[in-house]
């Protein structure tokens, strides 16, 4: 009996040498991605800069799968989330659908009922892609729903086959997904082969942050409750909020930029693109990689526009997200409810949860995430 309880206690030594082994080249492959990495440089940023922020600062290879930056949510940092649930009361961070009236005799073709419907009104200037629904005759207890989620209008995620790098020229285009995917190979009329949105079949759960840019008053426009339009957050305006809400972002988050884009939307009626979108400045990559960001969202788009950098790509920060750090994005949440939440709670912190629908290729999802305190 002792000699079996002195093998037991050898193995369970050699199994937890064995752990701490595996932990120890995890931490060392970590190390090695971060230490290329400097957070406080401030060398003004150049599109030379940023060609050189393709590599420094890239993800590509350090995971054996597709989820890219997800891999930093551990099973830990999900039960670590949960502990934030204090009061349990759980906010849907989706804004109301923008549908609009139809003409639900077209297209004629009976055999394709839900395709390019013509709308009955004009189009709003962030709605280019309105949602449709109809109601299916003669009970109308049944629907059915038609959307191109991806633009400026709907609360989606954008899978890591969205968004694309000309590592070439002009002449002799080399367009790169996240991890050097070839774009045109992967991406095909019947969905993405690889690094489409059913990677994330299991849902996000992790913990979430709001960076509440409204709480700096420079960025605001007038006295008003949002930021000017054409607004950029930097990365040392993130670091100014995480001092103000008492929050340092670590591997595996949400962060949630809340520039008040509805609320002003609400006020003064929609507007278009070219007029200017508050949000991240392209300098965020090196913070993004650093702590290790698993997802970004926002009240728009994510970049800032204008962006600064036309040449380079026209909205860099998704370009760096998803094609450089493996980090999917989400858009155009309705932000408006947590913030209120958050001031109120005075707590920018909170249990985050998204699950996305595992269309096979997908290059995302309309959703409604979930942020629960």
């Amino acid at each position: 009996m002792k000699s079996e309880h002195r093998r037991l206690r050898i193995l369970s030594a050699i199994l937890l040498l064995a752990a701490a082994s595996v932990a120890l080249i995890g931490a060392s492959q970590d190390a090695a991605f971060i230490a290329k990495h400097d957070d406080n440089d401030t060398t003004p940023i150049t599109e030379a800069v940023l060609r050189e922020w393709l590599t420094k600062y890239s993800n590509w290879g350090r995971w054996p799968n597709d989820l890219g930056a997800a891999n930093h949510i551990t099973s830990r940092k999900r039960r670590d989330a949960t502990k934030l649930v204090k009061e349990g009361v759980s906010i849907g961070l989706a804004h109301p659908v923008l549908d609009v009236p139809f003409d639900p005799t077209l297209p004629r073709d009976p055999a394709f009922p839900s395709i390019a419907p013509l709308p009955t009104v004009p189009l709003d200037p962030d709605n280019g892609n309105p949602f449709f629904h109809w109601m299916n005759p003669t009970a109308y207890t049944s629907d059915r729903y038609n959307v191109s989620y991806h633009g400026t209008a709907h609360s989606h995620m954008d899978a890591l086959c969205h968004f694309q790098f000309n590592f070439g020229t002009a002449a002799a285009p080399d367009f790169r997904l996240f991890n050097g995917v070839s774009r045109p190979a992967n991406n095909t009329p019947n969905g993405c082969a690889r690094l489409g949105v059913e990677n994330l079949i299991n849902g996000v759960v992790t913990r979430g942050v709001l960076f509440d840019a409204t709480l700096l008053p420079e960025l605001l426009e007038d006295d008003h409750p949002w930021l000017k339009l054409g607004t950029a957050v930097t990365r040392a305006h993130l670091r100014r909020l995480e001092q103000i809400e008492k929050v340092r972002v670590e591997p595996g988050d949400v962060i949630l930029l809340y520039t008040g884009r509805w609320a002003r939307r609400a006020a003064l009626g929609p507007w278009g693109t070219a007029d200017g979108v508050a949000g991240y400045y392209v300098d965020i990559v090196p913070f993004l990689f650093e702590r290790g960001v698993s997802f970004i969202g926002h009240d728009m788009w994510n970049d800032v526009a204008p962006g600064g950098f036309p040449s380079f790509a026209a909205l860099p920060v998704h370009t760096f997200a998803i094609t450089i750090l493996g980090v999917d994005i989400f858009d155009n949440l309705d932000l408006e409810r947590l913030a209120a939440m958050a001031r109120r709670e005075r707590r920018w912190e909170f249990m985050f949860s998204a699950a996305p629908s595992p269309v096979t290729g997908g290059t995302g999802s309309p959703l409604n995430p979930m942020a629960i305190f």
